[in-house]
């Protein structure tokens, strides 16, 4: 589909964007170290927000937390231990 679009506008597609390119002319300085420094660093950090939240998400880690809490009391608990500690049976879960 991108190729029936751009393939027949390609050359306005160059010109709207060679003339967006000229009003954001940067000095050659400040472009290296935003392409060299700042961008990588944005970048980086949000991939480590991204990753920290994916695997420390603490509403999982404390609804998972209460799931276990609840049913450490209740009287199926030793029966499914049981089973699953190789007792033969299928565990029930209520």
């Amino acid at each position: 589909m991108a190729v029936v679009v751009i393939l027949p506008l390609h050359h306005e597609i160059d010109g709207i964007i060679a003339h967006l390119e000229e009003s954001m002319k940067l000095p050659p300085n400040l472009e290296l170290v935003l392409n060299i420094v700042i961008v990588p660093s944005l970048l980086n950090m949000c991939f480590v927000w991204v990753m920290d939240n994916l695997i420390m998400n603490p509403s999982k880690t404390r609804s998972n937390t209460a799931s276990i809490v609840s049913t450490a009391g209740s009287p199926n608990t030793a029966s499914m231990l049981s089973a699953a500690e190789g007792g033969g049976l299928t565990p029930t879960f209520c």
